[in-house]
């Protein structure tokens, strides 16, 4: 069937449905055109006649044809509509309201507002700009959802897709993409809970292997650059300084760890050689299976007794940043402040990132002193790598092969280095040697 030209009108917000009158005549109401999937109609249009000679009329009249024939799924330009119980978007606000209760609870406790109601804000844009865009803008029936489908979401869309807000390809590495995993079980436990699907399906398993990232060291050298520009700053920076010779010589990680330690936590214990030990009870660990006890280099005892303790002398005392504009605010804000201080220093010294082995640039921000003690003390003759390990609050396995595998190669380079300035021969630790006589 064809139309008169002069009688076509296009429907609006339908596709490219349009309306007119035969062009044989044979009757004077007009019909309306509808394009299908051919393999629901083999020509691929459904005419039907809109028994009416108004055009107005029959405009209003070949919507309601349209919309019949959508929800029978055969429009070729539009999908089916989908039951308001099934759409996926659905099940993921419930999850983005509990998820939001939960957060606002820990107000005032464990967070601040604005760190809840970032995370909050966090959790809706991976909704709205990652999931729903994949399933049909959210609209996608989630009982026709496929192990295939998620696989493809999780495997294959995640890790490569330009879903960024800067116009680039992101690159979404295991753990995020371990994170949407998460958030798509949920997403079906609502379903399930809401008796719109029997049980929640099979999550595909990720692909490819969790990225273990390794943390570049300083050289003693660099640290000591860090340090004295951190000496010329105010009473602040005088506080990063000692955090910093604290942390090259007492196994914490740059976060919590140090953080909640407090004066309570000290005790200084007696040795036959050595005269005293500092030993520290630590509150907060990482992984909480391994000894919570620190035994302390002897370095490290005269940074607390001659520095710290005489800072914050009270045994309720936090040793670092005790003072009341730091502890108001939340620990997880104060660890940021930190570390973004120490990246600005290591910036303006232009040494904060670096070329590694395998041609990457990578940052070193604050947790590096971590590696750059590490190696120190595996270069001690005869280390015992695996109380460094149960000291450092690690494993004899991430000693051996992260450690004392790059030791040699970092240790050539500090010592080209040192014999190309002169500064004298010999494998003899660096660290010790320097800091020692340097720590003010």
């Amino acid at each position: 069937m064809k139309f008169k030209k002069s009688s076509i009108r296009v429907v609006k917000n339908c596709g490219k449905t349009t309306i007119g009158k035969r062009e044989d005549n044979k009757s004077p109401n007009y019909y309306v055109k509808v394009l299908v999937e051919k393999d629901k109609v083999s020509s691929g249009r459904i005419f039907e006649s809109l028994e009416t000679r108004n055009q107005s009329m029959a405009l209003l009249k070949a919507v309601k044809v349209y919309e019949r024939i959508k929800i029978q799924g055969k429009t070729k330009y539009d999908k089916p509509i989908v039951a308001p119980d099934k759409r996926i978007d659905v099940y993921g606000h419930q999850v983005l309201e509990d998820f939001s209760k939960r957060q606002k609870s820990k107000i005032g406790i464990h967070k601040s507002s604005i760190e809840a109601n970032t995370e909050i804000r966090q959790l809706e844009g991976r909704l709205d700009n990652i999931v729903y865009p994949f399933f049909d803008n959210g609209k996608k029936d989630i009982t026709t959802i496929t192990y295939e489908d998620l696989d493809k979401f999780l495997n294959k869309y995640l890790p490569t897709e330009n879903l960024g807000h800067r116009n680039r390809n992101t690159f979404r590495g295991y753990k995020t993409r371990k994170g949407y995993r998460y958030l798509i079980t949920n997403i079906f436990k609502k379903a399930q809970i809401a008796k719109v699907i029997d049980s929640v399906p099979v999550i595909p398993e990720l692909t490819g292997e969790q990225e273990k990232r390794e943390w570049e060291p300083y050289t003693q050298e660099e640290i000591c650059k860090i340090r004295d520009e951190f000496r010329k700053q105010s009473e602040f920076g005088k506080e990063m300084n000692d955090l910093i010779n604290f942390l090259l010589f007492v196994p914490l990680r740059s976060g919590k760890e140090w953080i909640f330690l407090q004066n309570k936590h000290m005790s200084i214990q007696s040795h036959i050689k050595e005269g005293k030990v500092l030993v520290i009870e630590i509150p907060h660990r990482k992984i909480n299976t391994k000894r919570q006890n620190i035994i302390c280099k002897n370095i490290a005892l005269r940074i607390y007794e001659n520095r710290l303790k005489k800072r914050n002398p009270n045994p309720e005392d936090y040793i670092f940043f005790n003072q009341p504009e730091n502890r108001k605010i939340q620990p997880q804000q104060l660890q940021k402040r930190i570390n973004r201080y120490f990246k600005l220093v290591s910036k303006k010294l232009k040494i904060y990132r670096l070329t590694n082995e395998e041609g990457f640039e990578v940052t070193r921000p604050l947790y590096s002193l971590r590696p750059t003690q590490f190696i120190e003390d595996v270069s001690v003759p005869n280390a015992d790598y695996e109380e460094i390990a149960r000291n450092g609050n690690t494993s004899k396995e991430m000693i051996v092969h992260r450690y004392a595998k790059r030791y040699s190669k970092f240790k050539v380079s500090e010592i080209y280095d040192k014999l190309n300035k002169g500064r004298g021969s010999g494998n003899r630790s660096h660290t010790n040697h320097t800091l020692k006589k340097k720590v003010r």
